[in-house]
């Protein structure tokens, strides 16, 4: 461990060993030749302690010695400021002018800035004309009248996809249908079997007739939501 509390005093670098606190000196060269043989440490020579030592390194002398000249250097400057006499004042004589410190000339006030120069009205930009709201697309399933006088369109599944007429659906020995799974309907006895009772109907009708599954909400008068379901629209076979 590095010694504690190094420092020049009578031109000998003394220290105290940082395990019990005692103090040692040694001159210079004697710590060059530790550095040299034994890296610079070295054991405590008190009985009770032999703890290795650090000894400061030639770096930590120089700065050392640095600071032990600076401080001579600050005393004397002391002392002699301390047995210097003291400037007299001088004393006016009758009919002699005592001449006075003229004052410190005061700086005059800075100018005040100029004020800014308004800023230019900004352009108000017109307002581009705002073009007319495209008609709504029909929902998913909704009812599209086909012009007066021809049948109703169904669209099928939740994109939008081939326009059938109802003879079409006629023709092919299917129509389409909707059923609604409501969540409340199917809990009984403390059993929920919403997912098993849907699942079970998808697989009754098969993949290729279910067109789509709508999530729903219900909601009481106040619009909380109060129940929800699904919406199955499918294919439907026409009895003979």
């Amino acid at each position: 461990m590095k010694c504690a509390n190094a420092r020049i005093e009578d031109g000998l670098i003394q220290f105290q060993c940082p395990h019990c606190g005692e103090g040692m000196h040694a001159d210079e060269s004697q710590i060059q030749q530790v550095w040299d043989g034994m890296s610079g440490q070295i054991p405590c020579p008190i009985d009770t302690c032999q703890k290795p030592i650090v000894l400061p390194s030639a770096d930590e002398i120089g700065l050392l010695k640095a600071a032990a000249e600076l401080e001579t250097i600050v005393a004397q400057q002391a002392a002699e400021a301390a047995s210097s006499p003291p400037a007299e004042e001088p004393v006016a004589q009758p009919g002699v002018e005592v001449p006075q410190s003229a004052p410190a000339p005061v700086p005059a006030p800075a100018p005040a800035p100029a004020p800014a120069p308004a800023p230019a009205p900004a352009s108000v930009p017109q307002s581009a004309p705002v073009p007319e709201a495209a008609a709504p697309a029909p929902e998913v399933g909704a009812t599209v009248s086909s012009g007066e006088g021809n049948p109703a369109n169904i669209v099928h599944g939740f994109g939008g996809g081939v326009a059938t007429t109802l003879d079409q659906e006629a023709r092919s020995g299917s129509t389409m249908a909707v059923k609604t799974f409501r969540h409340s309907d199917c809990e009984k006895d403390g059993k929920d079997t919403f997912d098993e009772t849907v699942t079970g109907f998808l697989r009754e009708q098969g993949d290729d007739n279910i067109m789509s599954v709508t999530p729903i909400e219900f909601s009481n008068d106040e619009k909380k939501p109060v129940d929800y379901g699904v919406i199955v629209v499918f294919k439907e076979t026409l009895p003979e």
